[in-house]
């Protein structure tokens, strides 16, 4: 997604995903090559 230039500037990425029914377990995951801290996440959502 890139650099939003600083741990405070925010950018809201839509994901559009198919619906499914049940329940089931959500992770969130991010990789990175480089050893520092490399991402800020300040809150996502479901929206139906």
């Amino acid at each position: 997604m890139g650099n939003t230039g600083g741990w405070q500037s925010w950018r809201t990425i839509p994901a559009n995903i198919t619906a499914v029914t049940g329940t089931h377990n959500v992770y969130l995951t991010f990789t990175s090559g480089q050893p520092a801290d490399f991402v800020n996440l300040n809150w996502f959502t479901f929206v139906h």
